[in-house]
């Protein structure tokens, strides 16, 4: 996303769970996950549930257990954790602290809500599409709407994001503008008036 937008990363591994007489009861999935200003929260987690959050501060502050952004942590925490599922899936007999490796060398890029990953968002943009009406002309109205409500943020937001994937060349332009950034051909000049005089 833009530059001036935070950064979220996650980085992870596994954690042995002992019982009082040091026997290994299972292993425990945990995640750090820090949001590009500073902010840094480890979650251990179970399938989609966050099990304990632990907040990092160098001295930690009612206001910093306050204003944990629980939505975000959980969102960037488990999408970190489905990709390293993935590359499990992908290569089966790998060992785990590679994958591991290789899902953190590789965070997932999110929007700026710090939730939605932007390959969510591109594929929700473009399944959704526009909508034709009776008359063959296209309403683009819905679809706006519709991932507003999807994703919890507003239409403007929607607009914005779109506006930024355009900009840096993840989402195509739209028709609107790519009429506008078209040079004129020499048909365009046919029949322009300036033309039509001339003759």
């Amino acid at each position: 996303m833009a530059r001036d937008d935070p950064r979220w990363t996650a980085d992870s591994g596994v954690s042995e769970v002992r019982d009082a007489e040091g026997y290994v009861m299972h292993h425990e999935t945990w995640v750090t996950v820090s949001d590009g200003r500073g902010g840094r929260w480890t979650a251990t987690v179970n399938s989609d549930r966050l099990t304990s959050l632990t907040v990092h501060a160098d001295n930690v502050r009612q206001i910093d257990l306050r204003s944990v952004p629980l939505v975000e942590v959980r969102a960037v925490a488990l999408a970190h954790v489905r990709e390293v599922e993935r590359l499990r899936d992908q290569y089966p007999g790998a060992p785990l602290g590679e994958l591991i490796a290789e899902a953190d060398a590789d965070p997932a890029d999110v929007m700026p809500d710090g939730r939605t990953r932007v390959v969510d968002f591109i594929a929700a943009w473009q399944a959704a599409g526009p909508q034709h009406r009776a008359d063959g002309t296209v309403d683009r109205t819905p679809r706006r709407h519709a991932l507003a409500e999807q994703f919890g943020v507003s239409v403007y937001a929607i607009d914005k994001w779109v506006r930024q994937l355009r900009d840096q060349g993840a989402l195509e332009e739209s028709a609107a503008r790519r009429n506008r950034n078209r040079q004129p051909t020499s048909a365009d000049r046919a029949g322009s008036p300036e033309e039509s005089n001339e003759r």
